[in-house]
């Protein structure tokens, strides 16, 4: 939670690039992912504030990429069998 926060943070300061920039990003995103059968239908919220998905591309991109932002989501069950 503690990585989305300040990822939400670095989004809001940084500064919007130039606007053809951004929309060729926004084209080529919602034809993706129409072509791939879930388009994007309405505006990506994150803490009920609207997510600005190029800024986020390239927040990640300057972090060094998917692997580097993101933090492992796997559990581990440990399970103690008693005795019979």
């Amino acid at each position: 939670m503690i990585l989305i926060c300040s990822l939400v943070s670095c989004l809001q300061e940084e500064v919007e690039p130039f606007p053809e920039e951004r929309e060729n990003f926004l084209q080529q995103l919602y034809k993706f992912m129409e072509d791939r059968g879930t388009p994007i239908n309405k505006r990506p919220v994150l803490g009920y504030r609207n997510l600005n998905l190029f800024k986020l591309y390239r927040l990640v991109h300057k972090l060094g990429g998917f692997d580097n932002v993101s933090v492992p989501l796997t559990v581990t069950y440990h399970i103690t069998v008693e005795p019979c």
